[in-house]
């Protein structure tokens, strides 16, 4: 389980978010591929931290910057990558097989051939293979970049956005702003409380009844005193009234009836005299109005 976020950087172009994850002196991170390594963070640099990442943006530049900061990157890599060695991407291999480079500055490049091809960078590792045992208890030979650090610290990612997507209360719909939002504090936020909890009480307690806790919590310990909070005033009920005296004063033309009259003179139709009536609305007493006009209102 990983143990804290460390940052988020948006890109401009894209939805796209740089993710620190600080774990037994390493850093888990996605990188931009062409972004300069002053972007992780000055505070990062120099400590001799190992930087993990996946095909989509290893490359040889990033490995060359984070070096001159005293950083190491560990990753896999995609065949079309500039400046890899030649020997090493276009080297035919069989199962158990592997072709590998290493520079003058320490970085190494791998291709090794499992059930199939996976090409690997590291500033760490040199070329090496350790035995190890597979789910069915066979002893097979897998590189040190593999079996040592980048599948551990690959499964600690996995994990974290693993818990993050159960029940998330994240939806397609929603503006990328209010979404990164809803990400660090209902996603983020929870699982690193989470992880908190655990370590804190010894208890085990999945993700899921873990967000009904804290959101019944949250509630429980805000009570709202139903005495202080004022009332929505009563919606107040309309009716038609009949004007006291003689109809020769009271009656008046339909507000209703005249506007939809003023609208037909606009449309150039023919022409309808308006109602005259003695009703109007209780509490508005200057607007006369028929019954028909009233039910559509009303």
């Amino acid at each position: 389980m990983v143990s804290n976020y460390l940052n988020y950087v948006l890109f401009p172009d894209t939805l796209g978010k740089l993710r620190f994850i600080l774990e037994n002196n390493s850093i888990l991170i996605f990188l931009h591929r062409q972004m300069w390594c002053s972007d992780c963070g000055e505070d990062l640099l120099g400590k001799d931290y190992s930087v993990f990442v996946d095909n989509w943006y290893t490359s040889l530049d990033l490995a060359e910057k984070l070096i001159d900061n005293e950083t190491h990157l560990i990753g896999t890599l995609r065949k079309n990558i500039k400046y890899l060695p030649k020997y090493v991407m276009e080297a035919q291999s069989k199962p158990g097989e592997f072709a590998a480079k290493e520079n003058s500055k320490g970085i190494t490049v791998m291709k090794w051939r499992d059930k199939r091809e996976v090409c690997l960078l590291s500033t760490k590792h040199s070329i090496g293979f350790i035995k190890t045992k597979n789910k069915r208890g066979i002893e097979v030979i897998k590189p040190k970049i593999i079996l040592m650090d980048y599948n551990k610290a690959k499964a600690a990612v996995d994990l974290s956005d693993q818990m993050t997507a159960y029940s998330s209360p994240l939806r397609k719909s929603i503006k990328w702003y209010k979404k990164l939002a809803l990400e660090l504090l209902l996603n983020t936020a929870v699982v690193n409380a989470r992880v908190l909890y655990e370590a804190t009480t010894k208890k085990k307690i999945p993700i899921i009844e873990f967000r009904r806790k804290l959101s019944q919590q949250m509630i429980d310990s805000n009570p709202r005193d139903g005495a202080n909070i004022p009332c929505r005033p009563k919606r107040i009920k309309h009716s038609l009234v009949k004007a006291d005296g003689k109809a020769a004063t009271t009656r008046k033309f339909c507000v209703g009836c005249s506007k939809l009259i003023h609208k037909r003179m606009e449309e150039k139709l023919p022409k309808t005299k308006p109602k005259r009536l003695r009703h109007f609305v209780q509490f508005a007493q200057t607007s006369h109005i028929c019954a028909d006009c009233f039910d559509k209102k009303h």
